[in-house]
């Protein structure tokens, strides 16, 4: 459930701010029912852990500016920019609350990293799609070569082929089919990430 209400978050805000920069639009009633689950996510972090707060907050505020934006006042810009800050906001807190005790290293299953990869794709900007997403695909690299034992290549080759392969084959015809592709590997990787900790 974290593994995939965490994606989802990182998928709508990427998508929230990727329309904003010219990307395929993202219709209120998505935000809405996909939004759902990650309100849940934030209520059950508030009964796991007091310091979770700050973060259920801030994603709540995302949604509730982003349907407020999208369904009741879709020309305000200023509603639209505030919902997207929340929502950057959110993953950043969402990483540090879920960051291993005294751990500042980057992760390829970050949320904040995964908003911005998933907004390179949904308007196609370069330096995200590419910049990040090698990044991204750099650090998932290195922490299977540096686990101990067998390495689990079928899981290995899905990840890469689902988040990096086939949305760069996809993103000429359909940005938003590229997009979804790529989730699917980002959440296959926050699932990787959950099993570690």
């Amino acid at each position: 459930m974290a593994a995939l209400s965490t994606t989802l978050l990182a998928l709508l805000t990427g998508w929230f701010i990727g329309a904003r920069l010219g990307g395929p639009a993202l219709p209120w009633k998505v935000l809405g029912i996909l939004g759902l689950p990650v309100i849940a996510h934030c209520i059950w972090l508030l009964q796991r852990a007091f310091r979770a707060w700050a973060a259920s907050f801030v994603l709540g505020a995302f949604w509730g500016l982003g349907m407020a934006n999208l369904a009741l006042w879709p020309h305000s810009k200023m509603l639209g920019w505030a919902a997207a800050v929340a929502g950057f906001a959110g993953l950043m807190l969402l990483d540090r609350l879920y960051r291993k005790r005294g751990a500042m290293r980057l992760h390829s299953a970050q949320t904040l990293l995964t908003g911005h990869y998933l907004m390179g794709i949904l308007a196609e900007v370069s330096l995200l799609l590419y910049g990040i997403g090698a990044l991204k695909l750099f650090l998932y690299l290195r922490r299977h070569r540096q686990t101990e034992g067998p390495c689990p290549l079928d899981q290995v080759l899905v990840r890469v082929f689902l988040g990096f392969v086939l949305p760069l084959v996809i993103l000429p015809w359909s940005p938003l089919a590229a997009a979804l592709c790529a989730a699917t590997g980002e959440w296959a990787d926050r699932r990787e990430f959950y099993r570690e900790r």
